[in-house]
């Protein structure tokens, strides 16, 4: 009699963002187990910090082998950074998997879904990514600093802003400024001076913004704002990739209100400028990776 054999497969998915790196231990069945560690975005964090978040939370796991390790690496906008990512943690991870696959997490995410289209991920940062199957094409991107248009960063420090004018007196004070936490300017000030920078501070103040939508008017003009940017950079990555599917994804889409805003502004765009694209919530970012580990 010949004994059957069970051969369990052991894979870690990795999705390195701004706010935390989170791995999800998988059996080629289903997810064992969940891990959260910190930043893994490499525009938010810089590589070798990126890195040593990865191998955090892969020494969660005790060290042990897997059979193959998928990475969604956020913030490598840049072929030339992805490239420099691929190689550094391909050295760097090799004792623990014999096949590591690293990707753009836009490029993952629209792998979730389809093998040729548009993604459009709204979360500590933003982008719009396209790929019709040879060329990849991005708007929206390019880091807190100038780009990222309808991300947490960029809702959360208009959010600030427009309390920082309220307790000076340049603009009428509203619900921001009360559900803000802040008791006086000073409090403000000394909070902006010490996390100016702090990226997923900043972006956590996104979701205060939008709780006040649908009563205080600078909320509405603020997320509008972002909002009609994300178009331009949607509708300039559309043209430019000849697709007319858009799959959206990301942090933001906590909020029931952003989520239903954004799909409702992008449609009434759309058929503005009459382009026919199909929107889409995406699926988990899980599958993309699963897709990864194919190449």
């Amino acid at each position: 009699m010949i004994e059957e054999v069970s051969l369990i497969f052991m894979y870690l998915l990795i999705d390195a963002g701004g706010t935390s790196t989170k791995a999800f231990l998988h059996d080629g069945g289903g997810i064992i187990s969940q891990y959260r560690g910190p930043p893994g975005s490499v525009a938010t964090v810089g590589l070798e910090r990126s890195v040593e978040s990865i191998e955090e939370v892969i020494r969660h796991y005790g060290g042990r082998r897997f059979d193959a390790i998928a990475i969604a690496l956020a913030g490598t906008d840049v072929q030339e950074n992805l490239r420099k990512a691929r190689t550094v943690l391909r050295s760097r991870l090799r004792k623990y998997a014999p096949k590591i696959n690293v990707e753009h997490d836009a490029h993952v995410v629209l792998l979730s879904n389809a093998d040729m289209g548009c993604s459009a991920i709204l979360g500590t940062g933003s982008i719009v990514y396209c790929f019709d199957g040879k060329r990849r094409v991005i708007r929206g991107d390019r880091g807190w600093l100038v780009g990222d248009p309808c991300s947490g960063f960029y809702f959360g420090r208009e959010y600030l802003r427009a309390i920082l004018y309220q307790f000076q007196g340049m603009k009428r004070r509203s619900c921001m400024l009360l559900n803000s936490g802040f008791r006086n300017e000073d409090e403000l000030v000394k909070f902006l001076y010490e996390n100016s920078c702090n990226q997923d501070k900043i972006a956590a103040f996104s979701s205060k913004l939008f709780s006040c939508i649908d009563k205080d008017e600078q909320a509405k003009y603020i997320l509008y704002k972002g909002l009609n940017q994300e178009w331009e950079a949607i509708k300039s990555a559309l043209k430019s990739s000849g697709q007319n599917s858009l799959y959206y994804f990301g942090g933001l889409l906590a909020s029931a209100t952003f989520e239903s805003s954004f799909v409702d502004f992008i449609t009434k765009k759309a058929r503005e400028y009459r382009i026919d694209v199909k929107i889409k919530k995406s699926n988990e970012i899980i599958d993309g990776l699963l897709r990864l580990l194919q190449f």
